[in-house]
């Protein structure tokens, strides 16, 4: 409490100070950026860098900024955990499309002067790139922008220090805008220059499925150590790269013993985001074909050695979310990014002529697969009226308790006054032949709140040519693939991300981890989803009269196997159960188990706190349902539609009906009945 009561303080100091703070820093160097050799230090860097931020004496930010230009080179390609790579990456990306809302730049190019240019020397190279952004302002033009940034090399630099000390004081030092001068200092030019890079105007110079060459001397190998493979890095600033091999190769051009040639080969996937921009013909020097890698791009280390050129060369291929690479590319190739920004641009442009299409569960709509399935449902049936999407889900309790938006937002809470709309109307009922019906409903209401009991309506896509037509030519979504069980993991994981806290606690299980060997608790993930029916912890659900074995029976199919366990099930005891037959057999071994705890009841039956308890552990192990390498499921809707989120939905799965039947496609899965398993 004392540390944070300090803190406070030297905020309160640090804000009543701002402006004499700024203008004291007025002579900011911005010193060509070097390779320093590490020097050995009494404090470590992170201790040194702390002392100075939280300093009680007057402290010159630039002058800790300046200082920042010698961390060395891995600060501008951190290391990171790949989960959080990704999801800090998306973030990123996501948080930039406040940007879209308007054509014109004019508003971040006055950011940028406000707290940066004005603050560069008032002299030579620093005038001339001040005039390059004013012509940019007059021009409202994010094209001359790019030509700024290329045009002077001290100013690229200068910029690219400031980009990478915000990205380490924030990934690294853990810092906030409220307790932290750099981050405060330079939090908002560096996110409009970035905003800038997203404009609609840049899309022709977007590159993908691309290779990508980077050649740097650097004084020492030891700034490479984190340089493994298989470790995630992420940018944190802008890169200067080629798409010619010989340019860069130029770059590693090295006479010292004591330095040593690097060469980044960087592989661009076809991903959602904009990686890269080709800026060649923005370029002073168009003969080095320059595409420039943007922030927050993750990557993984694919492969690092010695080439013939006496090089260290590091391979790396760009991390993106496996299902939305999986959609990108054949046979699907479906227009993600024209599908998140559509959805977006209508979801935020709020006016009163504004159509919606809701997914409404007040009251008893089924289980977690039967929600999910209509959800994805509805969100296709948005983009074939082209309305607004939102999801109302209060049944048993609201659902962002536990959920939030990913890509696309759905969220109730910022569309509220929907509820008081009175042209709407509640469908509880639509089928394949309801076409009529539907565009007459879509032709009368502003509001229309899909409650139906199942997605009859969902063949209604694939059947009216005006439907498939649609979705192809703005979506590129094949009539072949309007599937439920083919669009169900792409749009899921479009719209759907656990709130920071499930999130948290599905870390802690460590479903990712990758063995290197295949002992009993280090071994791939087995899944058993083993639904009862009608038992003493789920009194309220219907019974199967075929699935009086199916505990033991799946139970000892996985304990035959070496691995980790996750058992997700309705009934208290198959857990006990399980936790005996997997439980530890010497002192020093763990249990093959792994648990997420918490209540268990029907999340759609139990009219009490104990469906809303529920409710919170039904996602979470519909979500480490998905991550399993080996799954065995009972025919239902929750545990077909969570393997289906693995890359390879078929692979290692089995499905239980009066026994263990392997399921190799969708076919061998349709021919078993409910009625039968």
């Amino acid at each position: 409490m004392a540390l944070w009561e300090y803190i406070l303080s030297f905020w309160n100091q640090f804000s009543n100070g701002l402006n004499v703070l700024r203008n004291s820093a007025a002579n900011l160097s911005c010193r060509s950026f070097v390779y320093p050799k590490l020097k050995a230090s009494e404090k470590t860097f992170k201790e040194d860098l702390r002392d100075k931020i939280y300093c009680t004496d007057k402290c010159n930010i630039h002058d800790i900024l300046q200082d920042e230009s010698k961390i060395h080179w891995l600060r501008r390609e951190l290391k990171i955990e790949s989960h959080k790579a990704i999801d800090i990456t998306e973030r990123f990306h996501q948080n930039l499309k406040k940007f879209e809302k308007s054509l014109s730049i004019v508003d971040q190019i006055r950011i940028i002067d406000e707290n940066f240019l004005q603050y560069l020397p008032a002299k030579g190279i620093w005038n001339t790139v001040r005039q390059s952004f004013e012509e940019a302002r007059r021009n409202d033009s994010p094209e001359l922008v790019i030509k700024a940034y290329s045009r002077q090399q001290d100013f690229t630099k200068c910029l690219n220090n400031h980009l990478a000390a915000n990205s380490y004081h924030f990934l690294e030092l853990y810092c906030t805008i409220q307790n932290c001068p750099i981050l405060s200092r330079t939090q908002e030019y560096t996110e409009a220059f970035a905003g800038i890079l997203t404009h609609p105007d840049l899309e022709k110079y977007v590159v993908r499925n691309i290779t990508l060459y980077r050649g740097a001397v650097l004084p020492d190998e030891n700034l490479l150590k984190s340089y493994e493979v298989g470790n995630t890095i992420l940018t944190t600033t802008l890169i200067s790269t080629s798409t010619d091999r010989s340019v860069s190769r130029m770059y590693c051009e090295n006479d010292s013993d004591k330095s040593v040639s690097v060469l980044w080969i960087y592989n661009i996937n076809s991903t959602h985001r904009r990686s890269a921009l080709r800026i060649d013909a923005l370029s002073q020097f168009p003969d080095e074909l320059e595409v420039l890698l943007l922030r927050y791009i993750p990557f993984t280390i694919t492969s690092t050695k010695q080439d013939d050129f006496d090089q260290i060369q590091n391979d790396l291929l760009e991390k993106s979310n496996p299902i939305f690479s999986k959609y990108l590319q054949n046979p699907y190739k479906i227009n993600l990014w024209r599908i998140i920004n559509e959805s977006n641009r209508k979801y935020e442009n709020n006016y009163s002529n504004t159509k919606y299409l809701v997914y409404s569960c007040p009251f008893m709509c089924g289980g977690w697969g039967d929600r999910t399935r209509k959800i994805v449902s509805t969100f296709l049936l948005s983009l074939v009226l082209n309305r607004t999407f939102i999801i109302d889900m209060t049944w048993p309790c609201s659902i962002e308790q536990f959920l939030t938006s990913n890509l696309i937002s759905w969220s109730i809470s910022s569309h509220i006054h929907i509820r008081n709309i009175s042209s709407s109307i509640n469908i509880t009922s639509l089928t394949a032949n309801d076409y009529h019906l539907l565009k007459s409903y879509h032709e009368q209401y502003s509001v229309l709140y899909i409650q139906t009991k199942s997605i009859a309506y969902f063949d209604l896509f694939s059947r009216y040519s005006i439907f498939s037509q649609l979705l192809f030519n703005q979506f590129r979504i094949k009539r072949e693939h309007i599937q439920i069980i083919v669009l169900y993991p792409l749009f899921y994981d479009l719209l759907i991300k656990l709130k920071p806290r499930l999130q948290e606690r599905f870390d802690q299980l460590n479903l990712n981890y990758s063995p290197k060997n295949e002992n009993q608790d280090q071994g791939p993930l087995l899944c058993g989803h083993i639904r009862i029916g009608r038992n003493p912890s789920n009194p309220k659900d219907i019974v199967f009269p075929h699935r009086e074995k199916m505990n033991i029976t799946v139970l000892k199919f996985l304990l035959a196997r070496p691995g980790r366990v996750f058992i997700t099930t309705d009934s208290n005891e198959v857990l006990q159960l399980a936790r005996k037959l997997f439980a530890k057999t010497i002192l020093k071994e763990s249990s093959r188990l792994i648990e997420i705890n918490g209540t268990i009841a029907h999340i759609d039956r139990d009219w009490n706190y104990l469906a809303c308890d529920s409710l919170e552990k039904t996602i979470l192990d519909f979500h480490a349902l998905s991550q399993c390498h080996l799954a065995v499921i009972s025919k239902s809707s929750f545990g077909h539609l969570a393997i289906h989120r693995r890359i390879y939905p078929y692979e290692e799965l089995y499905l239980y009906c009066n026994g263990i039947k392997r399921i190799k496609n969708q076919n061998d899965y349709n021919k078993f009945q409910y009625s039968t398993c």
